[in-house]
């Protein structure tokens, strides 16, 4: 049956739709009539503006970890020896001179906008920003380029505590708290040394705690003395090197893949024709400490 829809409708399947024809559309200036799937009709409008430039200036600073990396040194000038004869764990911005004292400053970082005063008192050593930085000293034993093994070492040394500027008395219980001894091929590791006070101490001495040895030392006529160092160098050529160094290799640290107190069936005495020293102490800031002298204990090796 066919069906026949009234004037203005469309059949569409079995329905009449009504049916409206638009002959003009008219869009605002700037946009486009889109007939949509329904048959309506919309405008389709784009707002566009010219891009405006904006500048924007961020001030970067100094410690600022995003941009810098922090590698400060600081070298010390002693003019009695008319050299540059050590380096300082502290990172001043400036510095001034004054007639009996000398004074840093610090534009960024921690200690941004503070000042601080040395040498202005003796009853306090190695304190800097009001932290004990202790000290490193590092130096060779002569050779005469003979092939030796080392048995011990003597520390000659000397503990001050100042009552003013000038009177002290000495402390023969204070001395080196750490040190290691290395070469080319061999280390001794971390060694912390404790002052013998009985025979039952040798009871408790060696351990390892970390990466350390806690080593037994005697003190005597102000001579510090250990004997219980050898090498701990797990493989000359396993290709790791012994120490990992700072950035401007001013500091270094000993890798402990490469240097251990373990792994080694027979414990071996360091040899070699040199030996460099290095002591270190971070014990009470209230000592001035003189290292006079040292003295090896050695077996020359024919």
């Amino acid at each position: 049956m066919n069906c026949i829809c009234p004037q203005g409708y469309t059949l569409i399947g079995e329905e009449c739709v009504k049916t409206t024809i638009i002959t003009e559309i008219e869009c605002p200036v700037g946009c486009t009539a889109i007939i949509t799937e329904d048959g309506n009709a919309v405008c389709n409008c784009t707002d566009s503006l010219d891009p405006t430039e904006v500048k924007v200036e961020t001030p970067v600073y100094f410690d600022n970890t995003d941009y810098f990396k922090d590698v400060s040194w600081t070298v010390a000038y002693k003019p009695t020896e008319g050299a540059w004869n050590s380096y300082f764990t502290f990172f001043p911005d400036y510095s001034i001179g004054h007639q009996e004292h000398f004074q840093i400053g610090f534009n960024w970082g921690t200690h941004k906008e503070t000042a601080w005063n040395h040498t202005l008192q003796n009853d306090s050593f190695g304190v800097f920003m009001g932290e004990n930085h202790g000290f490193t000293i590092e130096f060779p034993i002569a050779s005469e380029n003979v092939d030796k093994i080392l048995n011990s070492l003597s520390i000659n040394i000397e503990a001050r505590h100042f009552t003013n500027h000038y009177d002290y008395s000495v402390d023969k219980n204070i001395g080196i708290q750490d040190l290691f001894i290395y070469n080319s091929t061999t280390n001794s590791g971390y060694l912390v040394l404790h002052n013998q006070k009985s025979l039952t101490d040798s009871r408790k001495y060696p351990y390892v705690d970390g990466n350390k040895q806690h080593i037994l030392s005697t003190n005597e006529n102000g001579k510090q003395t250990a004997n219980y160092i050898y090498n701990r160098v797990l493989d000359q050529n396993n290709n790791i090197p012994i120490f990992k160094r700072d950035s401007n290799n001013i500091f270094k640290d000993i890798d402990s893949r490469a240097v251990k107190f373990g792994g080694k069936k027979v414990l071996e005495r360091m040899r070699g024709d040199t030996f460099i020293v290095n002591l270190s102490n971070t014990q009470s800031s209230q000592f001035q400490i003189l290292i006079k002298n040292l003295i090896s204990k050695e077996t020359t090796i024919d």
